[in-house]
Parts: C-alpha cells; sequence; structure tokens
C-alpha cells in the first residue's frame, strides 16, 4: 500500500487503497503522485480499478484562477485532446475489453480514466462579473466543462463535485447541485467529494451523506453512481493507521 500527502492531511494524490488513485493530466505541475499517462500502466497492472485526473492541475496551482469560458477553451483545445491522444495509444497498445491483446487490454480505460475539471470549488471565476465564490457560477461552470469534455472525448468519464466537504458552502447544498445536474444533463459519471476533517466526525456524518445521495438520485430520476472520497482525514490521522483502517471499512467508502 501507499501513501501519498497533501493539503489537510489528506492523501490527495496518493493511495492507501490498492484499487483506486488521482493524479494529475500530463502536462500539469500540481499534486505528487505523478502524471496520470505516466502512472497509468503500472498502477492498472498492480491491480489498479479507476484513476482520477485532477484537470484543472494543468495550470500548475492549486486554485487556479482562470476564467470559466477560458478553462472550458483549454479543456475543448488542449488538456482533453491530449488525454484522447493518449487513450488512442493505449488502445493500439494493450487492445480494448471487446480485442484485448494483453492483460491491460481488459481495462475499459474509458471508464477507468476519470476527468475531475473541478477541486474543491475552483475553477469557476465568470469572465463577465469575475465572481468566484457563488453557487449559481458554479453550477454554470461546472456544465460547461462537463460539456468540453464530452464534446471532445464522446467516451470519457467525468467525476465531480469534487467538494472540499459534502455539499461545501453552496446554500443549496449537494441538493441543488444535483437538481441543476438533472436539469441541465450533466450528471456527474463518478461522484466525487472530500472528508478532510475531524475522524469521528466524518465518521458520523458519512452514512447519512450517502444515504442523501441515494435518495437525491432516486427522486430525480437520476443514475445512482459510485460514489468515491478521494481526499480525506486530517493531518494527525494519516499518521495513525488505526484511524485510518476506519475510513476503509466503511460501507460504500471507496477512497483513494
Amino acid at each position: 500500500m501507499e501513501k501519498g500527502s497533501g493539503r489537510g492531511g489528506s492523501v490527495r494524490h496518493g493511495s492507501v487503497c490498492d484499487e483506486h488513485r488521482s493524479g494529475r493530466t500530463g502536462g500539469g505541475g500540481s499534486g505528487d503522485s505523478g502524471d496520470a499517462a505516466d502512472v497509468a500502466e503500472t498502477f492498472f497492472a498492480s491491480g489498479g480499478e479507476m484513476l482520477q485526473m485532477y484537470t484543472s492541475n494543468y495550470y500548475a496551482i492549486f486554485g487556479p484562477r482562470p476564467d470559466n469560458t477560458q478553462y472550458a477553451e483549454d479543456l475543448k483545445y488542449i488538456i482533453v485532446p491530449a488525454v484522447v491522444e493518449w487513450k488512442e495509444s493505449w488502445k493500439e497498445e494493450h487492445g480494448t475489453p471487446e480485442d484485448p491483446k494483453d492483460e491491460l487490454g481488459r481495462i475499459d480505460i474509458d471508464k477507468s480514466l476519470v476527468y475531475l475539471p473541478i477541486n474543491e470549488g475552483s475553477p469557476q471565476v465568470d469572465e463577465e462579473t469575475g465572481v468566484s465564490n457563488n453557487h449559481t457560477t458554479f453550477y454554470e461552470s461546472w456544465e460547461m466543462y462537463y460539456k468540453a469534455i464530452k464534446e471532445t472525448d464522446p467516451n470519457a468519464t467525468v467525476g465531480g463535485p469534487n467538494d472540499a466537504a459534502y455539499g461545501h458552502w453552496r446554500p443549496g447544498g449537494m441538493k441543488g447541485f444535483l437538481e441543476y445536474c438533472a436539469e441541465y444533463d450533466c450528471w456527474p459519471d463518478v461522484q466525487t467529494w472530500h472528508d478532510l476533517d475531524d475522524g469521528e466526525g466524518a465518521f458520523a456524518r458519512y452514512a447519512g451523506e450517502f444515504e442523501e445521495y441515494r435518495s437525491l438520485s432516486k427522486e430525480l430520476g437520476m443514475p445512482e453512481q459510485q460514489v468515491v472520497i478521494n481526499e480525506y482525514a486530517t493531518m494527525e490521522a494519516c499518521g495513525v493507521p488505526g484511524i485510518l483502517i476506519r475510513y476503509i471499512a466503511m460501507p460504500a467508502f471507496i477512497i483513494l
């Protein structure tokens, strides 16, 4: 098992679970686990199942501030095309689940490689107003990024909202976000958020958060997607295996 480090004691780009991992998009500079393309072959050959890419790390800084139009264009014309090119080379070398050339070819790389366009609320700067902390701006930015990715890579798997906490800071919480996604056709393929605070608090809250997500999905008539908690625990907890194992053991708690 590996362990990485990150802000707030999370294991942002490392893993304490050998099935899932997060990394940065090729060409980025923020994070400590390397470009997704660089680690993918070793990761999947070791039994990994899902590799998530923080695409905003293209800007090489945490909390980048390009306006949402600029980021959507960078996704559409620079970031996603690079990923598509890499995925095509993967398929040429290893094959596909329908026609594998080796064991790695049995992996559906389109589903196993996940785009995460937003990390903890950024980037979401509105081009016209410069506002970056408005929940409406967040919803609209998410839709722009989601559709930019899907238009350029129709087979893409997109995860989100990747909040610092479940429904973090937005007045409508997770409910408002999911209602918007259902209405505007930008429902996440993988549901992600972080649990970075006190361990006992996370343990107490998580079951309710997970059940609320399931209930909201049903209420909105949308598919209940896989939930992945890709950043978790406090700095102190990262040095105490007995605390970390409690996260791994939680029902439906898939961690990176």
